[in-house]
């Protein structure tokens, strides 16, 4: 049989899974910290309590209310009764739990403290103020074989709670992480094995560190062998238990002048965010006038809503009575354009037989358009004054002019246009024979001064309406799908004319032809 050795008994890492068990079940008074609230967390930590702790272990059911609402005095009657809400809800929240405490045969009392700087500061105070030796509380990670916790909490409990409080941090009903109690594991002799206070009971024994299944025997029988090892080597554990001491309470004193520092930190942090709370309310303040303020205008926007949705139905019963008079004087205007239709063909019908008649058909003056003098011209336009022009290019200038009751627009060539008489006589000719909805009407010449003298278009050229020139509305889509359609047309007119197909080649938005629906 192999003896165990001295320091497979009390090193840490030589401890099996049923002594780490068996040594939860011997301790009596047990702190576990729970939320407020009635989550998965808290009911996981208790079933771990549950199955690792023997019935007659006393719980201690522990919640830190931490700080509440960041507000200043003007706030603190409100405050006050959100924190007393909290309070009674983490009462509810605890009863439930000892209920369930009862249901598993153990016996529970709970503990609430109060911290309003942080949970896990009042975590800490309570292991201090009530000579906490046992903790359980929850941890937010795990991960099998993990060798230290990982969260900013749990490390902050670990170094600010006392040397001799042992810690289980638990997640998901699974133990993630132990901080064990330094002073009772590593540097006291109080639970050193004593004759004839050990229980019988079965350990694994270890040869070298190595674990051997199977190779089990009673305890008593191995505490008779390992006392006398014990007893022969106690003066000298003594004296390196003094050493260890001395060495504890040097690091004990290094530990308490970090958590002083970090407690100094702490506390400028809390002054910062104290102010940082001041500013926070001021703005709240103001965020509260501004919305009464939005809140007033939107109030006067749903009277204006409300007044201008009125004025709307107006509008529409005035719009379809508009409607009836267009549609009225549209049916006239559609009688007239068919009596100025029948007219304009017994002209052209008269002026051909004045053309045979005088054998000059070719002639400009025969066609069945108007001539115009220049005096007329000039007449109408003011002796071309230039509040009468609308436009000008290479060809020469556009004037609005009001002739035998009609607006008309003249176009007026330059004298320098390499543009000769025959020529001009052949445009009137060609322009004289093109009629088309998407085309601008000529409505005469002046031969005198080389003029055309077409129909006014008051909407004026496309390039206007693109640019909403004079506060015009914007085009829409469905307006601009239906004006390029008229322009194909215009042009597939033009090309397909006979007996001579015409090129227009200088096609503008500026220009006025071809015509189009712009309103």
């Amino acid at each position: 049989m192999d003896k165990l050795s001295f320091a497979s008994l009390f090193s840490k890492k030589g401890t099996s899974k049923e002594e780490e068990k068996l040594n939860i079940k011997a301790e009596k008074k047990i702190y576990v910290a729970l939320p407020g609230s009635w989550s998965n967390d808290g009911k996981n930590i208790l079933s771990w309590v549950f199955n690792n702790f023997s019935k007659d272990t006393n719980i201690v059911l522990t919640h830190v209310l931490g700080p509440g609402l960041l507000v200043d005095e003007i706030d603190m009657e409100e405050a006050e009764l959100k924190i007393e809400e909290w309070r009674e809800q983490a009462e509810k929240h605890l009863s439930d739990h000892i209920s369930r405490c009862s249901e598993n045969e153990f016996e529970a009392e709970k503990l609430m403290h109060e911290d309003r700087t942080s949970v896990t500061n009042g975590l800490v105070e309570v292991t201090n103020l009530y000579g906490v030796s046992n903790l359980v509380m929850g941890a937010a990670w795990y991960s099998r074989g993990m060798t230290e916790v990982k969260t900013n909490t749990a490390k902050f409990v670990i170094r600010g709670a006392r040397p001799s409080c042992q810690i289980w941090f638990i997640c998901k009903g699974n133990l993630a992480f132990t901080r064990y109690n330094v002073v009772s594991r590593n540097y006291s002799t109080d639970n050193f094995p004593r004759r004839g206070l050990i229980p019988p009971m079965y350990l694994h024994c270890s040869i070298e560190g190595t674990r051997r299944s199977g190779d089990v025997i009673k305890q008593e029988n191995l505490y008779q062998q390992e006392i006398k090892l014990v007893q022969s080597q106690q003066d000298l554990l003594q004296q390196e238990n003094k050493k260890l001491r001395k060495e504890m309470d040097n690091a004990v004193n290094q530990e308490i002048k970090r958590v002083q520092s970090q407690l100094d930190l702490l506390q400028e942090e809390n002054k910062k965010l104290h102010k940082e709370r001041d500013i926070a309310v001021k703005q709240e303040i103001l965020y509260k006038h501004e919305i009464t303020r939005v809140q007033n205008q939107l109030d006067l926007l749903h009277e204006e809503y409300e007044k201008l949705y009125a004025e709307k139905d107006d509008a529409v019963k005035q719009e379809i009575l508009y409607k009836q008079e267009i549609e009225i004087v549209q049916s006239r205007l559609y009688l007239l354009q068919e009596e100025h239709t029948k007219l304009q063909k017994e002209r052209d019908n008269t002026v051909k037989e004045v053309e045979e008649l005088r054998g000059s058909a070719s002639r400009v003056s025969n066609v069945a358009f108007s001539e115009f003098s220049l005096s007329e011209l000039q007449q109408s336009t003011e002796n071309f004054n230039n509040t009468h022009k609308i436009g000008e290019g290479g060809f020469g200038s556009v004037y609005k002019g009001f002739l035998r009751n009609t607006v008309v627009a003249i176009k007026m060539l330059h004298p320098q246009s390499l543009q000769g008489r025959p020529e001009f006589e052949q445009e009137v000719t060609i322009l004289s024979t093109v009629r088309h909805p998407n085309l601008v009407t000529l409505i005469g010449t002046c031969t005198e001064k080389s003029a055309l003298i077409y129909e006014y278009l008051p909407n004026g050229s496309l390039e206007d309406r693109l640019s909403c020139y004079g506060g015009t509305p914007p085009l829409t889509w469905q307006m601009r799908t239906r004006i390029i359609g008229e322009i194909c047309r215009a042009l597939l007119f033009l090309h397909s004319n006979n007996p001579n197909p015409i090129v227009h080649e200088d096609l503008k938005a500026s220009k006025h032809p071809p015509r189009c629906q712009l309103g």
